[in-house]
C-alpha cells in the first residue's frame, strides 16, 4: 500500500477512535444525569461530586448535546 494511503488510513482510525471515546464519554455524562436525579441519597450524592469535577468547558459542551439529542428526538 503506497505511504500516502496507509497516513490516511492511519487518519481516519484516528478519527473513528476519537468518535468513539467521545460517544463513550456522552453516554456516561447521560447515566451521570440520570444518577444525579436518583432518590437513592448516596447514589445522587456520588453524581453530584463526579459532575462537580467536571471542567466547565466539558460539562457545557456535555449539556450542550444531551440538549440538541433530547430536542432532535423530539422532532
Amino acid at each position: 500500500m503506497p505511504e500516502d494511503q496507509v497516513g490516511k488510513l492511519e487518519a481516519t482510525e484516528n478519527t473513528i477512535s476519537a468518535m468513539a471515546a467521545a460517544a463513550a464519554e456522552q453516554q456516561q455524562f447521560y447515566l451521570l444525569l440520570g444518577n444525579l436525579l436518583s432518590p437513592d441519597n448516596v447514589v445522587r450524592k456520588q453524581a453530584e461530586e463526579t459532575y462537580e469535577n467536571i471542567p466547565g468547558q466539558s460539562k457545557i459542551t456535555f449539556l450542550l448535546q444531551a440538549i440538541r439529542n433530547t430536542t432532535a428526538a423530539e422532532e
